[in-house]
């Protein structure tokens, strides 16, 4: 009874962590010039699919919605006006310093 008790918990805490990794918000990237062919980049430890002037990261990574990612992704396709989850976007400035750092 008491290995039941233990395994069941465990089944519980394991889909606790699980459905908030699935919970994440895509995040996306709006280009400012949109690019002539598909292309897929991984920045942030997440893989962007890029069409257009569009990237999105369907599964993001915990570092995906971070300036980081944001000049890996800039460094691969170009300079962006917006960058980040719906819900946490990235700020004007931290964009600019996004843009900036990325053409060092």
């Amino acid at each position: 009874m008491k290995y039941q008790f233990t395994a069941v918990a465990a089944a519980a805490v394991a889909c606790l962590f699980a459905s908030n990794a699935f919970a994440a918000s895509p995040v996306n990237a709006k280009l400012q010039t949109a690019l002539s062919s598909s292309k897929q980049v991984v920045a942030g430890s997440a893989v962007f699919s890029c069409a257009g002037d569009t990237c999105t990261a369907g599964t993001p990574a915990s570092d995906t919605n971070s300036r980081t990612a944001c000049r890996q992704l800039v460094r691969a396709v170009g300079a962006v006006s917006a960058f980040g989850a719906e819900d946490k976007p990235l700020s004007a400035e931290k964009l600019e310093a996004c843009n900036t750092a990325a053409k060092k």
